[in-house]
């Protein structure tokens, strides 16, 4: 049902389920709040324990519909105004249990708590936490469904703040998957654990819709015990905690440090400066030795003077640093890593544009090597640098001194000398359906015409791959129960469909996508976790390639030309087919620069065997990477069972995995014992059409598979 006009609205039955698995066996007098229709109270009601209950709605329809739902189980349902009662009863709860309003206006209210006065100013919802808690027995427990900014907001007077205050403390906070709530499938919300007395610790974790991971969870909230990841719980300090993300970054954290060697060491930034200079609004910084530039706002890079700057000149900070500690180079450098950016995000503060301070700035921590390996970073990426503005030195003049072509020929080939080995490298690190087609235009030999063909069927089954990724994270995400979310893609795809999918088809797909994700990515804290959550990476550099306009842009050029060259009849000459490679291998080029280091923190993954150890899915897989088969076999742990002959992608330091739906499939080809790729392509009277853009051996294949064509049923994109 649609929310209601008090903020209401339903939880799904894995809610219900985990609130009455948390309540105690003891508890027989139960009380509902904001009861609406009695579905929550009615659950608690039907256990052969609680003997009262009561509930409150604020009239209108809920009561009318609620009143025989309570007749039938036996507790009392009011339109009373509750706060009010709540404040004159002397009534005590075993048990207190609500999905509460959200988002209704913030009020005042003062509790008095032996005979103290206690003043809050929140939302309506969490005022009626509060209160209905004060009812609490002593040795009651309060169950409440909350918004994640329950414990975020930094007011001192909001309820989450004033909960010692009031004689209660927050006991454990687990938060929830998506699809926890109906209708919306992407509102994000957590079951708030309140009690009476003082408490130094909070237990926090994230439910499961593993049977596996959920039980363990519950088991490490009983036990008050560290779980084996953040969504497993963690006992942490109740003083200091403000949110789940703060833990799931620095759990990614410890992941990313681990590729590090032994003589790095963990420094506050505030150990390694001597002072923090920032500038008012049009203002300018004075150039200074052994300074930092580093930006307030956003990810972009820091630099080591004012001439680089991108932004305006408030936007950075001045930072003076000990160079008897660290390099000023080599720290700007480590700030712009996944490392350093994970370190910055972490300290920032605000409300609608998060930043820096000079207050948070030295809580900035870094990983730095002796200075020795540091000269030594520097010297090599200063030679890196010194090539790359060569090769644009000699471009420059290369257009603008025709003359200068054999000198500048002969100098390429001295510097691209290992050029084939660099770019099998390249391909090696990329995910194989698509690093197997590169693989046979590398190796077709001198035939223009075939390499050509290679490349173009390589940009083809680039916009499927990238097109199937972006669909599955939108139903990961439940975008895909979302009708809205199904028409407005219907519409991109202009009357295409799915049963007859063509490079233009899957185009259609990524442009939208990749558009609606990076709204998300764009669009506030809540909106990008739902992002973050459906592409299952945190990782700026991996979401910024796959939600990108710049990708979109060179895959619809290799479209466009590929239309263009279908519709030449003629036969193409050893010339034209020359000049396509030559314009697609630009486009490769481009293609490349906008993958730059993206894929070296995601794997692409066939599971194999599993097993559960505390909750973590500890799985044997194939890493489907790179041009060469057997592939490589890793262990993967994972938050959620993974099913057998699907593909996941999986990013670095995650345990959530995004399968990938099954319009591309890896495995053993039907002819010849090998493993080879397969793209889906259409339906067809006999079965689904899949197709190989590497294997000759048996380039095309027919499956019976009901999972895709529930798919194209399920998106609405069938043929008018």
């Amino acid at each position: 049902m649609p929310w209601t006009s008090s903020g209401e609205f339903l939880i799904s039955d894995l809610v219900i389920d985990i609130m009455r698995r948390l309540a105690p066996r003891s508890a027989t007098r139960v009380l509902d709040p904001a009861a609406s229709f009695g579905f929550l109270l009615s659950a608690f009601m039907e256990s052969d324990v609680a003997t009262s209950g009561r509930g409150f709605t604020r009239g209108g329809v809920a009561h009318a519909f609620g009143q025989p739902l309570a007749d039938a189980f036996g507790f009392t349902l009011s339109d009373e105004e509750v706060t009010g009662w709540l404040e004159t009863t002397t009534e005590q709860f075993d048990l207190v249990v609500s999905s509460l309003p959200w988002g209704l206006r913030p009020e005042a209210r003062t509790f008095l708590v032996d005979s103290v006065p206690v003043e809050c100013r929140d939302e309506y919802g969490h005022i009626l936490l509060a209160a209905a808690s004060l009812r609490l027995a002593d040795d009651g427990i309060g169950l409440f469904v909350v918004p994640p900014s329950f414990v975020t907001r930094r007011d001192a007077r909001t309820v989450s703040h004033q909960l010692v205050a009031l004689g209660l403390h927050l006991d454990g906070l687990l938060y929830l998957p998506p699809r926890s709530f109906e209708p919306s499938a992407l509102i994000r919300g957590a079951i708030a654990v309140i009690r009476r007395g003082s408490a130094n610790t909070l237990f926090v974790g994230e439910v499961s819709d593993a049977p596996e991971r959920l039980d363990a969870l519950l088991a490490n909230l009983a036990a008050r015990r560290d779980g084996a990841d953040v969504g497993l719980g963690r006992v942490v300090a109740a003083s200091t905690f403000r949110g789940i993300d703060a833990l799931v970054a620095a759990d990614r954290e410890t992941s990313l440090a681990q590729k590090l060697g032994p003589s790095w060491r963990k420094v506050r930034l505030g150990d390694l400066l001597t002072n923090i200079t920032l500038v008012a609004t049009g203002g300018e910084h004075t150039e200074a030795p052994n300074a930092v530039y580093l930006p307030l706002i956003g990810e972009s890079p820091a630099f080591t003077s004012i001439g680089d700057l991108r932004i305006k000149p408030q936007n950075y900070a001045q930072i003076h640093i000990r160079p008897d500690a660290i390099e000023p180079t080599f720290l700007a450098r480590f700030l712009g890593t996944p490392l350093g950016r994970l370190a910055r995000s972490q300290n920032l503060s605000g409300g609608t544009i998060p930043k820096l301070s000079k207050g948070t700035i030295p809580n900035i921590e870094v990983y730095v090597p002796p200075l020795t390996f540091q000269r030594q970073m520097i010297d090599t990426a200063t030679q890196l640098d010194q090539v790359t503005s060569d090769l644009v030195e000699r471009t420059d003049r290369l257009w603008s001194d025709p003359a200068s072509l054999e000198e500048t020929s002969i100098a390429l080939q001295r510097l691209t000398r290992h050029q084939e080995m660099s770019f099998k490298d390249w391909i090696d690190r990329l995910p194989f359906p698509l690093a197997s087609i590169l693989w046979a235009y590398h190796a077709v030999g001198d035939d223009p015409k075939s390499r050509y063909e290679h490349l173009v069927h390589f940009f083809e089954a680039a916009a499927e791959f990238h097109a199937v990724i972006l669909l599955s994270a939108a139903r990961r995400a439940g975008m895909l129960a979302s009708e809205p979310f199904k028409r407005e893609l219907a519409a991109a795809l202009k009357g295409s469909s799915l049963r007859r999918a063509t490079f233009g088809t899957w185009l259609s797909i990524l442009g939208f996508a990749a558009k609606h994700f990076r709204k998300l990515l764009n669009g506030g804290e809540e909106l990008w976790q739902q992002a973050v959550d459906g592409l299952c990476s945190r990782d700026a550099v991996v979401l910024r390639m796959l939600t990108s306009s710049d990708l979109v842009s060179v895959l619809q050029k290799a479209n466009a030309l590929r239309n263009a060259w279908v519709g030449h009849t003629g036969i193409v000459s050893p010339e034209g087919a020359r000049e396509r490679e030559r314009t697609l291998a630009e486009l490769l080029t481009r293609f490349r620069t906008i993958y730059g280091t993206a894929w070296d923190q995601l794997d692409l993954i066939l599971p194999g065997p599993s097993r559960v150890r505390q909750g973590v899915f500890h799985c044997t897989a194939r890493r489907v990477m790179g041009r060469s088969t057997p592939f490589e076999e890793r262990i993967v742990e994972a938050e959620h069972h993974l099913e057998d002959g699907r593909l996941y992608l999986v990013a670095s330091g995650e345990r959530r995995l995004l399968e990938l739906l099954p319009f591309v499939v890896v495995g053993t080809s039907p002819d010849v014992a090998q493993n080879a790729c397969y793209f889906y392509n259409r339906e067809q009277a006999d079965g689904l059409k899949f197709v190989s853009y590497h294997f000759e051996h048996a380039a095309e294949r027919i499956e019976q598979n009901s999972d895709i064509s529930a798919l194209i049923d399920e998106l609405s994109l069938s043929a008018a």
